[in-house]
């Protein structure tokens, strides 16, 4: 994007939804990661048969949570699957639609996307100040980007 479009983008949102709330973004936006906000946009965008997995360790907390990145559209598929595991086999499907239905609906054409405010993991595991892992599995987790303090590529492996 030019510096101009930059520009006419801002006035145009700023127009759109009040100069406080387009201010409070501005200001907020710079607590937020812009290279953890890439990495999510880069996992979701290879979404597909060839979706690429990224091995990520975040500081939040002061915990250290170590997982493996995965798409929007993966988690809301995993999550949908583990949610509707624990239904009566009559509900399952219904479960698994309404689950489904959370995850934000696609562009449409020429809809510009904002910033990815979320990660998402699966096989999580939250690491206390006692370096073990607080459950024995990993997880499927989701969390806001601007709680991430720092990261690192890669995972810990439990000694």
């Amino acid at each position: 994007m030019t510096e101009i479009d930059q520009k006419t983008y801002e006035s145009e949102l700023r127009d759109a939804l009040g100069d406080a709330v387009f201010t409070k973004a501005q200001w907020q936006g710079r607590t937020t990661d812009w290279m953890i906000q890439w990495f999510a946009e880069f996992v979701t965008s290879t979404d597909g048969s060839d979706s690429l997995e990224l091995p990520l360790t975040l500081t939040v907390g002061g915990n250290l949570i170590s997982g493996t990145l995965i798409s929007e559209a993966a988690y809301f598929d995993q999550l949908a699957a583990d949610f509707s595991g624990a239904m009566p086999e009559s509900a399952k499907d219904a479960a698994k639609e309404m689950i489904k239905s959370l995850q934000p609906p696609p562009l449409a054409d020429g809809e510009a996307a904002t910033p990815r405010q979320f990660l998402h993991m699966k096989d999580a595991q939250v690491f206390t100040s006692a370096s073990k892992p607080i459950l024995n599995q990993g997880v499927l987790w989701r969390g806001k980007i601007s709680s991430v303090e720092g990261f690192s590529l890669g995972n810990i492996t439990p000694s």
